[in-house]
Protein backbone atom coordinates (compact mmCIF):
# COMPACT_ATOMS: atom_id res chain seq x y z
CA UNK A 1 0.00 0.00 0.00
CA UNK A 2 0.92 3.65 -0.31
CA UNK A 3 1.52 5.32 3.02
CA UNK A 4 0.89 9.03 2.71
CA UNK A 5 0.85 11.90 5.18
CA UNK A 6 -0.91 15.24 4.67
CA UNK A 7 -2.58 15.76 1.26
CA UNK A 8 -2.93 13.72 -1.92
CA UNK A 9 -4.60 15.03 -5.05
CA UNK A 10 -5.32 13.42 -8.40
CA UNK A 11 -4.13 9.87 -7.77
CA UNK A 12 -5.03 6.80 -9.77
CA UNK A 13 -4.43 3.60 -7.82
CA UNK A 14 -5.33 0.48 -9.80
CA UNK A 15 -4.89 -3.28 -9.41
CA UNK A 16 -3.50 -3.59 -5.91
CA UNK A 17 -3.29 -7.22 -4.85
CA UNK A 18 -1.49 -8.88 -2.03
CA UNK A 19 -3.97 -11.06 -0.25
CA UNK A 20 -6.25 -10.49 2.71
CA UNK A 21 -5.79 -7.17 4.48
CA UNK A 22 -4.14 -5.47 1.51
CA UNK A 23 -5.22 -1.88 0.99
CA UNK A 24 -4.46 0.75 -1.62
CA UNK A 25 -3.68 3.61 0.79
CA UNK A 26 -2.97 3.43 4.51
CA UNK A 27 -2.56 6.27 6.98
CA UNK A 28 -0.34 5.43 9.94
CA UNK A 29 -0.88 6.28 13.59
CA UNK A 30 -0.66 10.01 14.25
CA UNK A 31 -0.77 10.91 10.54
CA UNK A 32 -3.52 12.59 8.54
CA UNK A 33 -4.58 12.62 4.91
CA UNK A 34 -7.06 14.52 2.80
CA UNK A 35 -7.57 12.69 -0.50
CA UNK A 36 -9.28 14.42 -3.42
CA UNK A 37 -9.82 14.08 -7.18
CA UNK A 38 -8.64 10.47 -7.16
CA UNK A 39 -9.57 7.03 -8.47
CA UNK A 40 -9.09 3.83 -6.43
CA UNK A 41 -10.01 0.68 -8.36
CA UNK A 42 -9.51 -3.09 -8.31
CA UNK A 43 -8.16 -3.50 -4.78
CA UNK A 44 -7.99 -7.28 -4.24
CA UNK A 45 -8.28 -8.61 -0.71
CA UNK A 46 -8.67 -5.34 1.15
CA UNK A 47 -10.05 -1.84 1.51
CA UNK A 48 -9.32 1.09 -0.75
CA UNK A 49 -8.48 3.32 2.23
CA UNK A 50 -7.41 2.38 5.76
CA UNK A 51 -6.82 4.75 8.65
CA UNK A 52 -4.94 3.49 11.70
CA UNK A 53 -7.49 2.49 14.38
CA UNK A 54 -5.76 4.79 16.90
CA UNK A 55 -6.55 7.81 14.70
CA UNK A 56 -9.85 9.69 14.62
CA UNK A 57 -11.89 8.88 11.49
CA UNK A 58 -11.60 12.55 10.50
CA UNK A 59 -7.83 12.04 10.18
CA UNK A 60 -8.40 10.44 6.78
CA UNK A 61 -10.93 12.23 4.60
CA UNK A 62 -11.88 11.49 0.99
CA UNK A 63 -13.70 13.92 -1.29
CA UNK A 64 -14.24 13.87 -5.06
CA UNK A 65 -12.89 10.32 -5.30
CA UNK A 66 -14.13 7.31 -7.26
CA UNK A 67 -14.08 3.93 -5.49
CA UNK A 68 -14.55 0.75 -7.53
CA UNK A 69 -14.04 -2.93 -6.72
CA UNK A 70 -12.60 -2.60 -3.23
CA UNK A 71 -12.93 -6.20 -1.98
CA UNK A 72 -13.61 -5.38 1.69
CA UNK A 73 -15.29 -2.05 0.98
CA UNK A 74 -14.27 1.53 0.38
CA UNK A 75 -12.72 2.24 3.74
CA UNK A 76 -12.02 1.47 7.36
CA UNK A 77 -12.03 4.30 9.94
CA UNK A 78 -12.32 6.99 7.24
CA UNK A 79 -14.56 10.00 6.66
CA UNK A 80 -15.95 9.79 3.12
CA UNK A 81 -17.95 12.70 1.74
CA UNK A 82 -20.74 10.70 0.11
CA UNK A 83 -22.03 13.87 -1.52
CA UNK A 84 -18.88 14.20 -3.62
CA UNK A 85 -17.52 10.65 -3.97
CA UNK A 86 -18.56 8.08 -6.54
CA UNK A 87 -19.03 4.63 -4.99
CA UNK A 88 -19.12 1.52 -7.17
CA UNK A 89 -18.78 3.41 -10.45
CA UNK A 90 -16.40 1.93 -12.98
CA UNK A 91 -13.65 4.38 -13.94
CA UNK A 92 -13.86 3.03 -17.50
CA UNK A 93 -10.13 3.00 -18.18
CA UNK A 94 -9.13 2.80 -21.86
CA UNK A 95 -7.16 -0.46 -21.53
CA UNK A 96 -6.13 -2.04 -18.23
CA UNK A 97 -4.00 -4.69 -19.96
CA UNK A 98 -1.49 -2.20 -21.41
CA UNK A 99 -2.16 -0.41 -18.93
CA UNK A 100 -3.68 2.76 -20.34
CA UNK A 101 -5.42 4.34 -17.35
CA UNK A 102 -6.80 7.32 -19.24
CA UNK A 103 -10.58 7.50 -19.13
CA UNK A 104 -13.03 6.51 -21.84
CA UNK A 105 -15.39 9.36 -22.85
CA UNK A 106 -18.34 7.83 -20.92
CA UNK A 107 -16.53 7.64 -17.57
CA UNK A 108 -18.31 9.07 -14.51
CA UNK A 109 -14.91 10.43 -13.35
CA UNK A 110 -14.82 12.99 -16.18
CA UNK A 111 -15.68 16.50 -14.99
CA UNK A 112 -16.44 15.12 -11.50
CA UNK A 113 -13.47 16.48 -9.54
CA UNK A 114 -13.55 19.34 -7.06
CA UNK A 115 -15.42 22.27 -8.65
CA UNK A 116 -12.72 24.58 -7.26
CA UNK A 117 -9.95 22.46 -8.86
CA UNK A 118 -7.83 23.71 -11.74
CA UNK A 119 -8.85 22.27 -15.14
CA UNK A 120 -7.00 24.79 -17.33
CA UNK A 121 -4.55 22.19 -18.71
CA UNK A 122 -7.29 19.86 -19.95
CA UNK A 123 -7.85 19.87 -23.73
CA UNK A 124 -10.83 21.53 -25.36
CA UNK A 125 -13.61 20.99 -24.54
CA UNK A 126 -12.66 20.70 -20.88
CA UNK A 127 -16.15 20.64 -19.38
CA UNK A 128 -15.32 23.49 -16.98
CA UNK A 129 -14.38 21.05 -14.23
CA UNK A 130 -11.35 18.89 -13.47
CA UNK A 131 -11.42 15.14 -14.09
CA UNK A 132 -10.74 12.69 -11.26
CA UNK A 133 -7.55 10.65 -11.38
CA UNK A 134 -3.94 11.13 -12.38
CA UNK A 135 -4.80 12.62 -15.79
CA UNK A 136 -7.06 15.35 -14.39
CA UNK A 137 -5.85 18.85 -15.30
CA UNK A 138 -3.39 17.45 -17.84
CA UNK A 139 -3.16 17.48 -21.62
CA UNK A 140 -4.07 13.74 -21.49
CA UNK A 141 -7.43 14.34 -19.80
CA UNK A 142 -10.46 12.90 -21.59
CA UNK A 143 -13.27 15.18 -22.70
CA UNK A 144 -16.91 14.25 -22.17
CA UNK A 145 -19.00 14.14 -25.36
CA UNK A 146 -20.87 17.43 -25.75
CA UNK A 147 -18.88 19.21 -23.06
CA UNK A 148 -18.44 22.97 -23.28
CA UNK A 149 -15.05 24.65 -23.10
CA UNK A 150 -14.10 27.12 -20.39
CA UNK A 151 -10.88 29.06 -19.95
Amino acid sequence: PWIIDNTADALTVFDVSGGPGTSAIEVGQGSTLTLANSILSDISGGYCLVNDPANEATGLTATYTLFDQCDLGESENVTIDNGTCLIGESPMFVDTDVPDLTLQPGSAAIDSGDPAGDYSNEPSPNGCRVNMGAYGNSFSATSKPGAQHCN
